[in-house]
């Protein structure tokens, strides 16, 4: 399995109360010796990338449950997230790479959920990936940006799907057709996720 470069002790502590807290409902338990799933993934810090809504194993995350998760709780509103925009939902899991073997399970990536937005397993979201935190910098998580496609319009809109076509393919990555134009780029190496880095700041 890949391994991440980006990697603290704080890291590793919140990962593993995370754990305690959600046991695998957030956090793939393989993933804890890395970096906890809140922080990117694959992509660089700040870059935007697509995700296909899968749910939580125990169902929607409770504001009670995340309020009471200890280092989760802290680490969102480490991030700029006030307690009044934690709601019922506000943590979800996705998928990055579809459909079976081993690097389906380690492509989960979750994320925060902004207050008034609802999200569907099978929905394709944008997610713009967290930074983990540094010196002069506070942490970062993932957060969802937009739906992309719901799960009842993918039916219909074949703009975004599952690339190569071959269902027969492991590993396979969301692309959509408007990527390449818009500034997206591919991950080179293993992975091959499209993202769109992160804006330069003025």
């Amino acid at each position: 399995m890949r391994r991440f470069s980006i990697l603290t002790i704080h890291d590793v502590r919140i990962c593993l109360r995370t754990v305690v807290v959600f046991a695998a409902a957030l956090l793939l338990t393989a993933g804890c010796a890395t970096t906890p799933l809140l922080l990117p993934y694959h992509t660089p810090p700040g870059a935007s990338y697509v995700a296909e809504v899968i749910g939580l194993s125990s169902g929607k995350a409770s504001r009670v449950e995340i309020l009471g998760s200890g280092e989760l709780y802290e680490m969102l509103l480490a991030s700029g997230i006030s307690d009044d925009q934690i709601a019922d939902g506000s943590i979800e899991r996705g998928r990055v790479y579809c459909c079976g073997g081993p690097q389906e399970g380690g492509g989960v990536t979750v994320f925060y959920v902004p207050h008034g937005m609802s999200l569907t397993p099978g929905d394709l979201v944008e997610v713009k990936a967290g930074e983990p935190k540094e010196a002069n910098k506070a942490v970062r998580v993932n957060v969802v940006t937009r739906v992309v496609l719901n799960h009842a319009g993918r039916s219909r809109n074949a703009s975004c799907r599952w690339d190569p076509p071959d269902e027969r393919l492991w590993q396979r990555v969301i692309y959509c057709d408007w990527m390449m134009a818009k500034g997206w780029v591919k991950e080179r190496g293993t992975g091959g996720l499209w993202y769109k880095p992160d804006e330069p700041r003025p």
